[in-house]
């Protein structure tokens, strides 16, 4: 068996597929071809295991770097090979797609000097599904207000953001 982080996979699902070398948020380039492939599939809340998260992690840092951009573009992969393989799925990955947008536009606002590119990327993908994942009931609030605030304009996406991250405790 193999161990990730929170999560035990069977040696098998490995033989054909393969982490991206060289590459940050690799099981997101890889989790949802393994879930298609696995058999079976458990899940639980029992805590099995501390996990101590370092300030200096990448899933904690607060500004953009290039190697964010493998986020954006597996999880850019992942949303087009479901919507044309599961078109069921299709509203749950487009949450999921919007939401990755906006962490990386979090980092982005904290990213010295501005990338005024990157962040007009990643607002435009976030604006072609912000109506229908904003419509989707199963869209946290937390996102839709993302969303309310984006449309205000990136200085008061990041007030707002900021309040969020004093009042919840957040980086």
């Amino acid at each position: 068996m193999y161990r990730l982080h929170g999560k035990l996979y069977e040696k098998t699902l490995f033989e054909d597929i393969e982490f991206p070398k060289g590459k940050v948020y690799e099981d997101t380039a890889i989790m949802y071809q393994l879930f298609e492939k696995a058999k079976k599939l458990g899940f639980g809340n029992k805590k099995c295991y501390y996990y101590v998260a370092r300030g200096d992690s990448i899933s904690k840092s607060r500004g953009f770097t290039k190697k964010e951009e493998d986020y954006i573009n597996n999880t850019n992969q992942m949303l087009e090979y479901i919507k044309n393989k599961y078109p069921e799925l299709e509203k749950a990955v487009k949450r999921f797609y919007v939401y990755a947008n906006f962490r990386i536009l979090r980092m982005l606002i904290y990213t010295k000097p501005k990338n005024k590119k990157m962040e007009k990327k990643v607002s435009g993908e976030i604006k072609k599904y912000k109506k229908e994942v904003f419509k989707d009931k199963k869209t946290p609030r937390r996102d839709k207000i993302a969303i309310i605030t984006l449309n205000l304009g990136l200085p008061v996406f990041k007030i707002i953001w900021n309040l969020y991250c004093i009042i919840t405790g957040r980086i």
